[in-house]
């Protein structure tokens, strides 16, 4: 382990007689056992590495707590001296995000920063030299506004949808549609991590995220509620392709989950602030929710209402489970997209960021999360193409 790096454990342990250390030369491992100081004290959330080790810079104090911040910071997160941030706690926090409420983010002059995309919005340049026209849906995205590339998605999305092929997919679905349909997520998910995905935890927080697109070597997030809401779209991509290769993905899976995912081959923003369309004045989720089901009607192999309804119900079970779930889809895509040439730009810009911070994320939010999401209709005529309703819905 490298050793500008100290170990920050949820609770107080001692070297004591008890104490050993032992070091394996075959394996190159140093086992250490130390003695909690309260006998009996669930230590939570030690497979996820990147919570236990305090970085490059930082000092642990005399109440076990890491000073200095972390490679991605909240600066709204603003316990008291007295709150435990290992202690899960019960849904007070969770309650004050209202995912229904339309968001209001602040507005920067574009003309001056760039057009910003990615994850916490911060990206700016990085596909600026791109020549594969596979990765991006926007053309010259980096001199467009984020309403102006939401808008370019739009207009693709009613030019790319094939009524012919959502009826022949309605009427006469392919026989393997059967058996998508059936397929669920393992109820695993939320598992303690293995030892494997532990070591590429560890992998990504050897390093501090983004110092180029960051302030002191720092990703500052400051709404926090903006990220959350950001995650459905990211795992309604992955578990599409996940159902629909039955979990074993191919060379075309970045192709679909980036295509299903608004921030991703679009740039675009997965839901407006409200504004003068008339779509802004739906609530955050609901605006996911369709411009979800529009990307699944106009883009993958399989295209059916009935198919989008059971993924948009895997991403809220997937939720539910925990960051453990989450992490692990996040995890899967990250290796579908390192394994996938240019594909791999979408690494820094989302992946590893959301995995890096989705240690830290919340479980009673992520409850709260997939109740919202549990709440939301959408009709036909919402989804804004010439849809029939063969399935009775």
């Amino acid at each position: 382990m490298d050793t500008d790096h100290r170990l920050t454990f949820p609770g107080h342990v001692v070297e004591d007689d008890d104490s050993s250390a032992k070091y394996d030369i075959s394996s190159g491992t140093l086992s250490i056992s130390l003695t909690k100081v309260n006998l009996g004290e669930h230590f939570p959330d030690l497979d996820l590495t990147n919570r236990l080790l305090a970085r490059k810079g930082e000092v642990v104090d005399e109440k076990g707590k890491a000073q200095g911040p972390p490679g991605i910071q909240v600066l709204d997160d603003k316990p008291s001296e007295d709150d435990d941030p290992w202690e899960a706690g019960a849904f007070d926090e969770a309650l004050e995000f209202d995912f229904q409420i339309p968001q209001s983010l602040p507005q920067e002059s574009e003309a001056t920063t760039g057009a910003k995309y990615g994850f916490n919005n911060q990206y700016s340049g990085h596909f600026q030299y791109l020549q594969n026209e596979d990765i991006l849906t926007v053309v010259d995205g980096e001199n467009k506004s984020a309403l102006e590339r939401w808008e370019l998605m739009r207009g693709q999305e009613d030019q790319k949808f094939d009524k012919q092929w959502y009826l022949a997919d309605c009427y006469e679905p392919p026989d393997e549609l059967e058996e998508i349909m059936n397929f669920s997520l393992p109820s695993h998910l939320n598992d303690p991590l293995t030892t494997e995905e532990q070591a590429s935890l560890r992998n990504l927080g050897s390093r501090d995220c983004m110092s180029p697109f960051s302030i002191a070597n720092e990703v500052l997030i400051e709404n926090l509620k903006d990220i959350y809401l950001n995650l459905p779209p990211l795992l309604f991509a992955i578990i599409y392709d996940t159902v629909t290769t039955l979990s074993s993905p191919t060379p075309e899976s970045p192709w679909t989950i980036s295509r299903l995912t608004p921030s991703l081959a679009p740039l675009a923003p997965v839901y407006l602030t409200p504004s003068s369309l008339p779509f802004s004045l739906h609530p955050p989720l609901k605006q996911i929710k369709i411009a979800l089901f529009r990307r699944l009607l106009a883009y993958p192999l399989y295209r059916t209402p009935s198919l989008a309804e059971k993924v948009w119900r895997e991403t809220i079970r997937c939720i539910r489970m925990g960051k453990r779930a989450v992490i692990r889809l996040l995890l899967s895509a990250r290796t579908t997209f390192m394994d996938g040439g240019d594909w791999s730009l979408y690494l820094k810009v989302m992946w590893e960021d959301y995995i890096i911070w989705s240690q830290g994320s919340k479980d009673s939010v992520l409850q709260v999360l997939a109740d919202e999401m549990e709440k939301i209709t959408v009709e036909s005529d919402e989804i804004g193409f010439d849809l029939e309703d063969p399935e009775g819905e």
